[in-house]
């Protein structure tokens, strides 16, 4: 497997399946049951090399919008796992890149967000508020109400109610609030009702970020963890739960997580962590590390898992036993020895892994 995106799921009869992000199309992957990988069928070339907006779901593994030399594009591709098909989505009404996709249990996906090109050459990206809906055999996207405020670099998780939760994100004022010495990022979260058409109010996060990661545990409740809370890329370390039936937030113990590592969920119901980067020079290179942390749905608490070797950032997580955690894909980047320049560690692409539990 190459080094590119990896966005792991399961076929229907839980065979575990890879989608690898190549160089101008997506490889497809099929795990058998001794461990080996045999490569499947390969998408057809993509439109969009940045900015792609992803969601897994049902077997399904769908990409949508992004862009190509800064301009965004309007296409979308879903993977059939349990055929291994491609097809190409209905096009969006408008391109964007750097949105937020959200699948519904029903395959309904939600579209929300992200930045559009501006009239001219020169000006920034609009931040866009819009949301787009389609069913799964809908021919086309239909307007959802836009959203209170426009975002990007956002989360969005379908709720066990139907409702959707869209948290942090950028909504395009980073360079004012740096001037205003304002916290970078939106905490203001919202919900999206489908069946009434309308948004309200979701509580606020304890810190604002982007680009942060949401897990959606079996009772209902969200973990929101990571994220950058300045513009220079500096991570969070003040993770959140939402709790929907009280429409709020709780703020959890301040922790050293690692900016965009895996969540899994554990067979005893805790979530493992693991991996992904801190920033330790003026932001511009990230570094791996090989921290893992087990997060405990009934305390609210962290605590420190096992070592990764060697650590990872951007990569996926599988439960393959009731011991055994599967880590696939991204690059390690240590940090270098004392005396070295940062700018010479070259990121290596780590073949997939076991990591055993505790």
């Amino acid at each position: 497997m190459g080094p590119g995106g990896v966005f792991l799921g399961r076929r229907s009869d839980t065979t575990l399946v890879a989608v690898v992000r190549a160089e101008d199309h997506f490889d497809t992957w099929r795990r058998a049951a001794d461990g080996t990988w045999t490569a499947t069928a390969p998408s057809p070339p993509l439109l969009a090399r940045h900015g792609i907006a992803s969601a897994w779901s049902h077997a399904r593994c769908v990409f949508v919008g992004g862009q190509v030399d800064d301009k965004p594009v309007n296409t979308g591709l879903a993977y059939d796992a349990d055929t291994d098909t491609w097809q190409a989505l209905p096009p969006l009404p408008e391109p964007v890149a750097d949105a937020t996709l959200t699948a519904l249990d029903d395959g309904t996906l939600v579209l929300t967000g992200g930045r559009a090109p501006q009239p001219g050459p020169d000006d920034p990206p609009r931040v866009l508020a819009t949301a787009w809906r389609l069913p799964r055999a809908a021919a086309a996207w239909s307007a959802l109400p836009p959203m209170p405020t426009p975002r990007f670099g956002h989360v969005g998780v379908a709720l066990v109610d139907g409702t959707v939760l869209i948290a942090a994100g950028d909504d395009g004022r980073a360079e004012e609030r740096f001037d205003n010495d304002e916290p970078y990022g939106v905490a203001a979260a919202l919900r999206l009702d489908l069946k009434a058409n309308t948004w309200k109010k979701a509580g606020t996060l304890p810190r604002p970020s982007v680009n942060p990661s949401a897990f959606c545990l079996p009772d209902g409740r969200v973990l929101i963890v990571g994220g950058e809370v300045e513009p220079i890329g500096v991570s969070s370390t003040s993770p959140a739960l939402f709790e929907p039936a009280r429409n709020a937030f709780v703020a959890l113990p301040e922790t050293p997580l690692g900016g965009h590592g895996a969540m899994t969920l554990l067979w005893d119901g805790r979530v493992l962590l693991t991996g992904g980067f801190v920033l330790r020079t003026d932001g511009t290179i990230p570094f791996s590390v090989d921290t893992s942390f087990l997060f405990d749905p009934t305390t609210r608490t962290f605590s420190p898992g096992p070592t990764l070797v060697p650590g990872r950032m951007g990569h996926a997580a599988a439960l393959i036993s009731g011991e055994d955690l599967l880590l696939i894909g991204g690059s390690s980047q240590p940090y270098p020895e004392d005396g070295k320049d940062p700018g010479d560690v070259e990121p290596v692409y780590p073949p997939p892994s076991v990591l055993h539990l505790p």
